[in-house]
């Protein structure tokens, strides 16, 4: 059985009428762990760039400028990511509690 990690959009979406509910739920579920890890990693990274002061350097006034208008996200999103990049600076054990999610 292959994972959704291993598929493409148009693979996904005609075999997700294929699924039972229990690999339904099992799918959903490892997209959610896999989410949890990706956020993981992008504070760490975005925890990096407010070190070096990069987003400044690139012309932004704030991380949370740089997350919106160079990684596209979400006004929500770069606040949020942008909050906990600087609180795994002050605090690095938190990024082992955002990992549990």
């Amino acid at each position: 059985m292959l994972w959704f990690s291993d598929l493409n959009k148009e693979t996904l979406m005609t075999n997700v009428k294929n699924l039972n509910n229990q690999q339904l739920v099992e799918k959903i579920k490892f997209l959610v762990a896999e989410e949890q890890k990706n956020i993981s990693a992008q504070i760490v990274l975005l925890k990096e760039v407010r070190q070096r002061k990069l987003s400044l350097a690139m012309g932004y006034p704030s991380l949370l400028e740089f997350c919106a208008n160079e990684l596209g996200l979400t006004r929500d999103q770069s606040w949020k990511r942008s909050q906990a990049a600087g609180a795994v600076a002050k605090v690095p054990e938190l990024i082992d509690l955002l990992k549990m999610g």
